[in-house]
């Protein structure tokens, strides 16, 4: 419970691990339940739709053709659920690898391989299909890729010193291309710390120097917003993620 807030509906399973809003419809993931809430005239209602395998992690993105799809890289696994006509399916294509989230640009699924310098895309308006031939690899320097997210329809990849934005070129062979003067010698230190916040990207970055620096995106500058006193806290923990 939070002060100044009260519960509006409770759920049969717990924990909640993630919930996103697509259309007038709230979508959580708790336990291993997917379920849908609804606010009508008589209140809060729910349903559940199916059984996932997501547990730790989760991430949410929806597309143009009413998908939606529900990404955890702790079990390594992804669903995606036709809001049409309420099917959930796991996805099970060959050239789909995990991801540490998911992410939505311009009609394209985003995912990064793990442990790996790759980032792929799904079809278009499709995150259940994926061509074996639609990744590119970062290579702005050597390090692998940790996350990434979508802002301002850029696709903004972290590396582990390093980080690059991307957009859509239109390109014929891959659709999505490094934009020039946009490298940035700070990376990502947790995965789970890159959120959208006040009109630009915060994430918890390193530099070849030190880690554990809270950073915020002006363009395609990262700024230390965090003082030495919080930078003390982070690095004693016994492990940043």
């Amino acid at each position: 419970r939070v002060d100044g807030k009260k519960d509006f509906i409770e759920l049969p399973k717990s924990p909640i691990y993630n919930m996103a809003e697509f259309r007038g419809v709230l979508y959580v993931v708790a336990g291993d339940g997917l379920y849908k809430v609804i606010n009508s005239v008589s209140g809060y209602s729910y349903s559940l739709i199916g059984t996932v395998d997501l547990t730790l992690n989760v991430t949410i993105a929806a597309n143009n053709a009413g998908q939606v799809c529900f990404n955890s890289s702790y079990t390594n696994k992804a669903y995606v659920l036709d809001t049409n006509t309420d099917l959930l399916t796991q996805i099970t294509d060959t050239a789909f690898y995990g991801s540490p989230r998911v992410d939505y640009l311009d009609g394209y699924g985003v995912f990064v391989r793990p442990n790996s310098q790759q980032f792929y895309i799904s079809n278009l308006n499709d995150f259940t299909t994926f061509d074996a031939l639609d990744f590119a690899s970062d290579e702005a320097d050597p390090d692998n890729l940790v996350t990434f997210i979508v802002d301002h329809r850029e696709l903004i990849l972290f590396g582990e010193r390093t980080t690059t934005v991307w957009f859509n070129s239109g390109d014929a062979n891959f659709p999505l291309s490094r934009r020039d003067g946009a490298e940035m010698e700070a990376g990502c230190a947790a995965a789970l710390s890159v959120a959208k916040l006040d009109n630009t990207v915060f994430f918890l970055g390193r530099n070849v120097y030190v880690q554990g620096l809270v950073y915020k995106l002006n363009q395609y500058t990262p700024q230390i917003v965090s003082n030495r006193g919080i930078e003390h806290m982070i690095n004693s923990f016994s492990r940043i993620h």
